[in-house]
């Protein structure tokens, strides 16, 4: 099973070429941050090519970290995720 919701069918994927579309397992962690660095780098090897891209589906939270980008956030200790692991396992 891949990622990827409303997919378009077979044909209209082999009618034009498509990229970063079902690439990934759902047993694969993934998150926007990748998914940015990836379209971006793909961006900038599309527009050696052809000076017109055409960019569709996905989310908002997508379109906009390849548009906009993302925030920048800070670096966070691995004890606060181990923290916050061990109250949702005793507290729910």
């Amino acid at each position: 099973m891949k990622i990827g919701t409303a997919v378009p069918e077979k044909i209209e994927l082999a009618a034009a070429k498509h990229h970063l579309i079902q690439n990934k397992s759902i047993f694969e962690d993934y998150n926007v941050g990748q998914f940015e660095r990836e379209a971006l780098k793909k961006l900038e090897e599309l527009f050696k090519e052809n000076s017109v891209q055409i960019m569709v589906g996905g989310s908002g939270l997508y379109v906009d970290s390849v548009l906009i980008g993302l925030d920048e956030f800070p670096k966070v200790a691995p004890t606060v995720r181990e923290k916050l692991n061990l109250e949702l396992e005793t507290k729910g």
